[in-house]
């Protein structure tokens, strides 16, 4: 019964959602790897610097896809996939697209739901209204083309109270992988000190080397 009322209320379908998010990754790789055959040189060129391969993997996975998701949430109610599948989000309270600051929360909600071991999007499965983390916590629901919002059931409000618990949960597992990513080894003390009373040759022709 439960499977039919989300039918009638034409709820995205979980596997509708997954189809729509694999197109617009293959849309973002497929401008990924356009850019790069344009841009060839330009991105050797910072790819051979000390940061280019930070810079790069920044944008390629966290500011482009931001902007995108976001910006298309706001503005349009759908991105690309979506509106492929005929798939719209909406806010729960009003029905009409999000706000710009709703549509960021919900990004990030998207991004903690990554280390939730995908807890997050599986939510959808026993939620009667097939939301996820990032629709829970952003008031947004993914619906069908010109359907409608309804009312969480019992269930769904006594399960959140579980799902807030593994929320924060996913938050430090994100926390710490990114303190870990970004932790350096510190240097042995001779090694520090190497480098603090290192000072360039004067004459490095005379050194040697230059003869090998």
């Amino acid at each position: 019964e439960q499977g039919e009322n989300m039918k009638n209320l034409g709820f995205g379908a979980g596997l509708r959602r997954l189809c729509a998010f694999l197109i617009d990754v293959l849309l973002l790789l497929a401008v990924y790897v356009g850019a790069y055959f344009l841009m060839k040189d330009q991105v050797m060129h910072l790819l051979e610097s000390g940061t280019g391969s930070y810079v790069i993997l920044t944008f390629t996975v966290f500011v482009i896809p931001s902007v995108y998701f976001i910006l298309l949430w706001h503005l349009c109610g759908a991105t690309v996939g979506m509106f492929a599948l005929q798939l719209r989000l909406v806010e729960f309270e009003t029905g009409k697209k999000p706000m710009l600051f709703i549509a960021l929360w919900r990004y990030v909600v998207f991004y903690i739901s990554w280390f939730s071991f995908f807890i997050g999007f599986l939510w959808m499965l026993w939620d009667s209204r097939q939301q996820t983390w990032a629709d829970k916590l952003s008031g947004t629901l993914v619906i069908k083309k010109g359907s409608n919002t309804s009312q969480a059931n019992g269930a769904d409000k006594r399960n959140w109270q579980i799902g807030k618990k593994l929320v924060f949960g996913a938050l430090i597992i994100m926390i710490a992988v990114n303190v870990i990513w970004q932790y350096e080894k510190p240097l042995l003390p001779e090694a520090e000190a190497a480098l603090m009373n290192y000072a360039p040759e004067k004459t490095p022709r005379n050194n040697g080397f230059y003869e090998l």
